[in-house]
């Protein structure tokens, strides 16, 4: 977990656009006991992708990273691809509900007789 600050220096980003992130509900962060935003990093990665991309290759080109680090920026980037998978598959599973119920409701009644003409309702 990290903070703004360490976020938006290691994105490139301002912290206050990290904190909008946050106060708008695209960006998910717990607070500490001192009431500070503290921000899981797989949720970065999510929400700026293309800033998280940036930052990795400039910092891969300036010094090769610590293992360590890698490894805690890889898991974090798997949890959250797994994170994603899960809901596209939970997505996936409503939708073939829906469509099974669907299937077997058939059409509505009113579209199986068929339409009188107005002649024949007028005079009918």
């Amino acid at each position: 977990m990290i903070t703004i600050t360490e976020a938006a220096d290691a994105l490139r980003i301002s912290k206050s656009t990290v904190l909008r992130s946050i106060k708008s509900g695209r960006l998910s962060a717990a607070r500490n006991d001192a009431g500070a935003f503290m921000i899981d990093p797989a949720e970065l990665a999510r929400v700026f992708p293309a800033a998280a991309g940036r930052d990795a290759t400039t910092s891969q080109e300036a010094a090769p990273a610590a293992p360590e680090v890698l490894l805690a920026r890889l898991t974090a980037e798997l949890e959250g691809e797994r994170r994603l998978s899960a809901e596209l598959r939970e997505d996936r599973d409503q939708w073939r509900d829906q469509a099974r119920r669907l299937a077997i409701a058939g059409p509505p009644a009113a579209q199986l007789a068929p339409r009188q003409g107005l002649l024949a309702r007028l005079f009918g």
